[in-house]
């Protein structure tokens, strides 16, 4: 009897870019009259003020030097003049996510889960502010470098340029949003609950220490060091290492009923 994991679909990258390109003419058309809305407009108001120290402030909490560096990027080559650019900025990271996802779920699922993943992925509804807004490159950016980490640790050979990729990827990730800490701590249990990936923990050092050094000098850890702010220190600290468990939970709660048409919420 044939697995489904071994079940071989002719042309499949074919028809994966065939989907995409459907996708993002369909998300291109839906986000054609957008504009520049709501917390965006922090990152052009500050664009003409922005220094090496205000690229690593947090922004609602996150860790934002990556979406801050798009935005005066295309602030400064293409302006204001339209929304667009940004949006496909936005979009094509979408698709870069739903690319590296599939050839994660191939690999270990086989082509017929990984096409049919890939096609939910590419035009989920629920995810709407995420693809038609581009202030969320900065979700979007966690996902992506994140997905890269995985698949550069994925691979039992690992070590060399495999470790510093993932390494660097999760920095980056870690550099897009609060998504990077999920990220890590999704990666990091994978590897140490697979023994023949469990010596590429080493990946971890550098993002760990990297994020811990942001946390308490420009992060919302500044400040909150000494004397009677320890307890305070402790208690955000204890937050930002819970809030990925509880969100991921929810996430993957949000994401069963969704796939099962029960889940109607949009997300924010």
């Amino acid at each position: 009897m044939t697995k489904l994991a071994d079940v071989r679909i002719p042309h499949f990258w074919r028809t994966m870019a065939i989907a995409m390109a459907l996708a993002l003419a369909a998300l291109a058309w839906l986000g054609w009259e957008q504009g520049f809305h709501g917390d965006e407009w922090d990152y052009i108001q500050d664009a003409p003020h922005i220094d090496l120290h205000a690229m690593f402030v947090p922004r609602n909490g996150h860790w934002s030097t990556i979406p801050i560096f798009i935005y005066n990027v295309l602030l400064r080559t293409v302006g204001l003049g339209s929304y667009l650019p940004y949006l496909l900025v936005a979009q094509l990271m979408h698709l870069a996510c739903v690319a590296l996802t599939v050839v994660l779920i191939r690999r270990r699922a086989g082509d017929a889960l990984a096409l049919v993943a890939g096609v939910i992925l590419l035009f989920f509804g629920n995810g709407v502010d995420n693809i038609l807004w581009a202030f969320q490159v900065g979700f979007l950016g966690s996902i992506l470098f994140g997905l890269v980490a995985w698949i550069l640790v994925d691979d039992v050979r690992g070590g060399g340029w495999r470790w510093i990729g993932a390494s660097l990827a999760l920095v980056l990730s870690l550099m897009s949003s609060g998504v990077g800490v999920t990220f890590c701590m999704a990666i990091g249990l994978d590897l140490l609950l697979d023994r023949t990936r469990r010596r590429h923990l080493v990946v971890m050092v550098v993002p760990a220490a990297a994020f811990l050094a942001w946390f308490f000098s420009v992060g919302p850890g500044l400040g909150l060091s000494s004397g009677n702010a320890v307890k305070a220190t402790a208690s955000i600290t204890a937050s930002r290492l819970t809030a990925p468990l509880k969100l991921t939970a929810i996430g993957v709660g949000a994401a069963i009923l969704s796939a099962l048409g029960i889940y109607r919420g949009v997300a924010g």
